[in-house]
């Protein structure tokens, strides 16, 4: 009896577990080289969007499921902007291309609090003001906006 109770136990864990990852927010892809990253985006004559995040932060979950995750596969956007996740928790070619962690280039970025969306250019070079933080009011627009003046400084530059 406790043999069959402890399998019920970890089927009904298990099937929690899937249902759950099922409505996980999908990922953005995340960066494992900036070198790259950067290159594909100067190709495409976009800044490239680093959404900068830290393993556990319940805010960056939400604007990543409740924004970015939308934003990274919508035609308009990423006619206009290479998506990418940067975790800190990660190790990753960095805009040197030598091998960094994560928190390394965030604070190259400048960046101290997650989420971050920041935008660059193919040498790193942000392109407008970080967006800070998460706040569902605004966010969207607030993205679009950086976007907007991101494709303006790279315009201005030519």
């Amino acid at each position: 009896m406790q043999r069959r109770f402890k399998s019920l136990a970890c089927t009904w864990w298990l099937s929690i577990a899937l249902a759950a990852s099922a409505y996980a927010a999908p990922a953005i892809e995340l960066t494992r080289s900036l070198v790259a990253d950067t290159q594909i985006a100067a190709q495409q004559a976009k800044p490239l969007l680093l959404f900068v995040t830290q393993p556990g932060c319940p805010y960056c979950e939400r604007a990543r499921r409740e924004a970015l995750r939308h934003l990274a596969v919508d035609p308009a956007y990423t006619a206009r902007a290479v998506f990418r996740e940067l975790s800190i928790g990660t190790t990753l070619e960095g805009f040197d291309g030598k091998r960094q962690s994560g928190l390394e280039v965030a604070r190259i970025l400048n960046v101290r609090l997650y989420p971050t969306v920041v935008l660059v250019d193919a040498s790193g070079t942000a392109l407008a003001a970080p967006l800070r933080g998460y706040s569902a009011d605004f966010y969207l627009s607030s993205i679009d906006a950086r976007i907007g003046d991101a494709e303006q400084a790279l315009k201005s530059r030519k």
